[in-house]
């Protein structure tokens, strides 16, 4: 939703050319982005690049013949390729360059967008999120290499069967529930579907706190429901995305005051 693709063809091969979209170098270091894309290379998850050339804003990929997008029912179904690829970025000591704070991400769609913010309650419904920063602090935030953006449209697999994550323009370092919280929420995973894919996932290597995923769900609901806010300043229109997952942030929070999730 922030760029757009192309797929060009030449005489002999096909590539994907994507344009950064309007408003986008507000909300994404292209620097740090292409710096992580060459850090990452040698772990071979995602396409081939090219060309990344920031001054002219475009982008070109590795096309692969016949992939599959993955989408919310298809990922369900590849918990098997899916862990092992997440494992990796986790696990791989990589230092990405950016940090990716939550609460700072807040405030900065907040002082991005022009005009009042218009969902029902928000300084009320702000307030209580920020309550979560000291609890994320006393359970401790983890600082690992993760993807951040883990739509099921990230993940394409090959005819032969290969899954690649794709679309890297937001890692950074941050906790690795944020991406297992990411997964879940995006491609609207049941309790029994997460269990099933954190049996996958855990390891000591890649241990698992499940107060914290559900925090950031929490989290990313607002701080998307902001994008969207953004974006649509910008021109765009997302219908009522954003009000839906401004709205599933405020039953989060009822649920988390409410639960005892450890």
């Amino acid at each position: 939703m922030t760029n757009q693709n192309y797929l060009v063809k030449t005489t002999n091969k096909q590539y994907i050319v994507k344009f950064f979209g309007k408003g986008t170098e507000k909300l994404i270091n292209r620097q740090d982005e292409k710096y992580n894309l060459e850090l990452l290379k040698d772990l071979d998850l995602d396409v081939k690049n090219y060309l990344f050339d920031i001054e002219a804003g475009i982008k070109v990929n590795e096309y692969i013949e016949s992939a599959i997008t993955l989408d919310s029912r298809s990922i369900k179904t590849k918990f098997d390729k899916i862990a092992p690829i997440l494992q990796t970025i986790h696990s791989s000591g990589k230092e990405l360059r950016g940090e990716f704070a939550p609460f700072e991400e807040i405030k900065k769609y907040e002082s991005l967008i022009e005009e009042k913010i218009p969902y029902a309650n928000y300084e009320a419904v702000r307030e209580e999120v920020f309550s979560l920063e000291k609890r994320l602090a006393d359970l401790g935030v983890d600082r690992k290499s993760c993807h951040i953006d883990l739509v099921p449209e990230n993940f394409i697999e090959s005819p032969q069967g290969r899954l690649y994550l794709i679309d890297w323009e937001y890692s950074s370092m941050n906790d690795p529930m944020w991406d297992l919280a990411a997964l879940f929420l995006e491609s609207e995973f049941t309790r029994q579907e997460e269990e099933d894919f954190l049996s996958h996932y855990e390891s000591d290597q890649t241990p698992v706190s499940r107060e914290k995923i559900t925090i950031y769900k929490i989290l990313q609901d607002i701080i998307w429901s902001l994008w969207t806010v953004y974006k649509e300043e910008q021109g765009a229109d997302f219908g009522d995305y954003g009000v839906s997952r401004y709205q599933r942030a405020v039953k989060g929070l009822a649920y988390y005051g409410g639960s005892d999730e450890n």
